[in-house]
């Protein structure tokens, strides 16, 4: 399914580019942003943090992302990119938690953080001179840090965008990205043993965002 959206989404640039791109895109592009994200998979909390007791957070949980992005490209269009993602999104839940001499019941703030880092394939046009759009997909190294552990994978990144040339070195842009991380399935153990019903899952972490900041040309 992964493999299916990064086909569709690269084609889909390439098909708007026949039609509508009139000048040739920058070469060189390094891309600095920042912006809203939402955890789009469901997560489970650590259940000896609140004394078997079921606890599952909610979907479209919002935090937090920066990004920072190389593309280079030929004058096809086509080109080549190093994408740098980090998300941190915070869950507040009331619950049990031992404070070593007594036990509490009260609100806590519990913080997931994802890393990315890897190469990816992307496509970008300009359209009457100003305008810069751009697709991309790649496969890198994922990491989810936060509850009681980490676990690191495979992340897979799609991401599309759209940008303003203020001048011929300078812009700013937009983008709406998809970030999906899927861990081993050594990191499911002891979610089966707490939650045995839960038997078709996968390991992982997925999150759409959307980004903006300023982008450099040389």
């Amino acid at each position: 399914m992964v493999l299916y959206r990064m086909v569709c989404l690269l084609g889909l640039c390439v098909c708007i580019g026949m039609r509508a791109q009139t000048n040739e895109p920058p070469r060189n592009v390094v891309k600095v942003s920042g912006g809203l994200d939402f955890v789009t998979s469901k997560v489970y909390l650590p259940q000896n943090l609140y004394y078997g007791r079921k606890i599952m957070a909610s979907s479209w949980r919002p935090g937090v992302s920066a990004l920072v992005d190389y593309e280079h490209f030929w004058k096809s269009g086509w080109g080549f990119g190093l994408n740098v993602i980090y998300n941190d999104t915070r869950y507040s839940t009331e619950g049990h938690y031992i404070d070593l001499s007594e036990t509490k019941r009260e609100r806590i703030g519990i913080p997931m953080r994802s890393y990315y880092v890897g190469p990816s394939v992307a496509y970008s046009g300009c359209y009457k001179k100003r305008w810069r759009y751009e697709g991309a997909c790649g496969l890198g190294y994922g990491h989810i840090s936060g509850f009681l552990d980490d676990y690191s994978g495979i992340g897979s990144l799609l991401r599309v965008g759209m940008e303003y040339m203020i001048t011929s070195h300078f812009g700013v842009g937009a983008e709406l990205n998809e970030l999906i991380i899927f861990t081993s399935d050594d990191s499911l153990d002891d979610f089966k043993e707490v939650y045995p019903s839960e038997s078709n899952v996968t390991s992982g972490l997925s999150r759409l965002g959307i980004a903006a900041g300023v982008r450099f040309y040389f």
